[in-house]
């Protein structure tokens, strides 16, 4: 089948439509162009065929009988590709989003928002697989993943998505009363997540020496800090994860945050994405930058209640 042969798909387009509706003016309002583009199109298709197809008649046109019989031809093909193109829009939009994310931002960042996801888009169905290891984007293993990094991956578009402070923490029960020294942090027991070396950077960061195997223990993210929390051992993870437990009281930080790469990037295969993928996209951009602005309200206000506490014991010491 030689497709060169075949007209421009706007002027079979235009041609259907005026035959369909019976006037250029019709045929205009249904394309939602004007009717002089119409007529223009109509007349260069007669001129590609060689042969009338529509004649003015009052205001409307009427058929010839080369016209009518191209316009039957037109109405059962247009009407079958107008057909196939809607079943695989529908099947784009109702397949699954594969999402990929490690787990230890599922359950610390994902499943906390999961029911704000539900709410914006109860029409989107997700397939969630956690994992540690690198799911293959370009071979269609996943269609969205949220990886931990510097965002330069080859072949793939990414955009920034979390940044991340680490932070080293503990339960308050393996930290003495003279606070997380030296000779402290050497004698803790660690809690790493797979695949990952936070823990070595973290140390050569503060200029420690790393510990031994003997005193690191290795487990999913979300594991290691669930065992921290209950006060077995140490864990270096992204701050953004324990804000809420140094808050509350339940991990006390052993350092300052330090910065351990760049932080979470959405990432993707490059060209069109699906609707609800491109949907779910945007969620977790929009989500991402309510939640940064809504912590930078937070922390502003903790400072502005420090700088006043501060103020008042100055003010009772005079």
């Amino acid at each position: 089948m030689n497709y060169r042969q075949l007209p421009p798909l706007a002027e079979l387009r235009a041609f259907e439509a005026t035959a369909r509706l019976g006037s250029f003016s019709a045929a205009a309002r249904a394309l939602g162009v004007t009717p002089s583009a119409v007529t223009q199109s109509v007349r260069a298709l007669e001129s590609h065929l060689g042969q009338t197809l529509a004649v003015r008649e009052g205001r409307g046109i009427t058929l010839t009988a080369e016209g009518a019989q191209l316009a039957d031809g037109l109405r059962d093909g247009l009407g079958a590709i107008l057909r196939a193109v809607e079943a695989a829009r529908a099947d784009a939009r109702a397949r699954p989003v594969q999402l990929t994310m490690t787990p230890i931002f599922a359950t610390n960042w994902f499943m906390p928002r999961y029911a704000r996801l539900r709410a914006a888009h109860p029409d989107i169905d997700l397939y969630l697989f956690p994992t540690g290891g690198i799911v293959n984007l370009a071979a269609g293993e996943a269609e969205l993943a949220i990886r931990f990094g510097s965002g330069a991956w080859d072949g793939l578009t990414s955009t920034p998505l979390v940044t991340a402070a680490h932070i080293a923490v503990a339960a308050p029960s393996l930290i003495p009363s003279e606070g997380a020294t030296l000779e402290v942090l050497q004698g803790l027991h660690w809690l790493q997540e797979l695949d990952s070396d936070d823990i070595a950077q973290w140390m050569r960061l503060q200029g420690l020496p790393q510990p031994g195997s003997s005193r690191v223990t290795l487990m999913p993210g979300n594991m290691a800090l669930e065992a921290a929390r209950a006060g077995q051992g140490a864990v270096v993870t992204t701050r953004l994860f324990v804000d809420d437990d140094i808050a509350a009281g339940r991990l006390v930080p052993l350092a300052n945050d330090l910065r351990i790469g760049d932080g979470y990037h959405i990432v993707h295969r490059p060209g069109p994405l699906r609707y609800p993928v491109k949907a779910l996209r945007g969620w977790f951009l929009k989500t991402a930058q309510e939640d940064a602005r809504a912590y930078q309200r937070t922390e502003q206000k903790r400072a502005e209640r420090s700088a006043r506490l501060e103020s008042n014991k100055e003010v009772k010491a005079v």
